[in-house]
């Protein structure tokens, strides 16, 4: 089955690609740019990690397992045991 989803433009691309390595600089790790920016993009390269450069629910900007895990939120847990 193929996923598709609607073309916004390439500027919209641009801005989402812009602002991610924004994000990663700001949070003293550019490296997380080089990581996939989607979860099928990470599924489709055989990577267990992506950034989107977007906070999750609970405000953490880091990187995510495909398992739809931010590791910020897996840090405060292991760390609040």
């Amino acid at each position: 089955m193929t996923r598709h989803t609607k073309f916004l433009g390439w500027d919209h691309y641009a801005k989402l690609a812009s602002a991610r390595s924004k994000v990663a600089a700001q949070a003293g790790h550019p490296e997380w740019t080089e990581l996939p920016s989607t979860r099928r993009q990470a599924e489709d390269q055989g990577k267990k990690v992506y950034f989107t450069g977007l906070e999750c629910k609970h405000g953490h900007v880091t990187p995510r397992g495909i398992n739809k895990g931010c590791a910020g939120c897996y840090t405060a847990r292991y760390h609040a045991v």
